[in-house]
């Protein structure tokens, strides 16, 4: 900073009180010069902080927002993606039950048919043991 001192607070050509005059304002005049000085330097902190803070911003958490908010953004494709996955298992599921119910009641309809079969052989040799057995055709007609 150029000091303003020297072009526009000295007084020159009088007496003797316009030394301290001219002492005091040096001073003054040096006084602000430090403060504006310091206040350069503290400006160029100042901006040194601000754009660091900036550039780790940019680099380290502006990356993890985005894939933070990739992640929320996701979450509902994901859900879709898995009820998909549990509606195709879940028919999976659905139709070797059916297949399972379907072959258990063939066997179940198989054996009913079988034991229907033996129990009308069974009633059918049981009818003619007792038509035989009224003819007297067993035991010489005892009966």
């Amino acid at each position: 900073m150029s000091r303003k001192f020297e072009s526009e607070y000295r007084v020159t050509g009088v007496a003797e009180v316009l030394k301290t005059e001219n002492a005091f304002r040096q001073d003054v005049d040096l006084r602000l010069d430090r403060l504006e000085q310091r206040d350069s330097v503290i400006d160029t902190a100042a901006r040194e902080v601000v754009d660091r803070s900036v550039r780790f911003v940019e680099q380290e958490i502006a990356p993890i927002a985005a894939d933070l908010v990739a992640l929320r953004d996701g979450i509902p494709v994901a859900i879709a993606q898995a009820q998909e996955q549990v509606d195709t298992f879940v028919a999976g599921a659905q139709q070797q039950v059916d297949g399972f119910i379907a072959a258990a009641d063939q066997q179940v309809d198989s054996f009913v048919a079988a034991a229907g079969a033996q129990v009308a052989a069974f009633v059918t040799a049981a009818q003619h043991q007792v038509d035989e057995l009224v003819a007297g055709g067993i035991d010489d007609g005892t009966f």
